[in-house]
């Protein structure tokens, strides 16, 4: 999922359009000594709530069991694990924010991601196979044959709970 400039100015556009068809069909009964009508203010109501848990989705998330982030770059890159064997990445610039999910498993010292495209999708910033070294707290990447020594690449863990 991709988020940016344009969905937020779309938001914008129609937080407003809404709201301008919310004070016309509030105002519009009272102008015309009509019978107040509701419905205009429950079905705002109901959106508001949808949009607020729509924007703290993460509350309803197992709880964090690493998160780990890339140093030395311009925009934020995260890789948050969650104890349910659920990982989500996170790229970040300044005009655009991608978010990919799926499951991860752990061999040894070895954490894999098992989506095999994140290598693409993610331009390979992120990769499917890392190397976890608790002592100095990265996660250093590792391709088919050996480890990539671009330590830009490398997520330095932040939190990490019991794995």
């Amino acid at each position: 999922m991709t988020v940016g400039i344009i969905e937020g100015f779309l938001l914008l556009l129609f937080s407003v359009v809404y709201i301008v068809t919310l004070v016309i069909a509030l105002i519009l009964p009272l102008v015309k000594r009509k019978s107040f009508n509701f419905y205009p203010l429950v079905s705002t109501a109901i959106v508001i709530v949808a949009v607020i848990i729509s924007f703290n989705l993460d509350i309803f998330e197992s709880p964090t069991a690493l998160y780990a982030r890339t140093k030395n770059r311009i925009g934020q890159s995260s890789l948050t694990l969650r104890h349910i064997g659920r990982f989500k990445i996170q790229q970040r610039e300044i005009e655009w924010s991608c978010y990919y999910k799926g499951r991860y498993g752990i061999q040894g010292d070895t954490l894999l991601l098992l989506r095999n495209d994140i290598r693409t999708v993610t331009n390979d910033l992120f990769t499917d196979k890392y190397l976890i070294d608790a002592n100095k707290k990265i996660l250093i990447q590792i391709n088919k044959f050996d480890l990539i020594q671009d330590t830009t690449k490398w997520l330095t863990i932040i939190d990490d709970a019991e794995m």
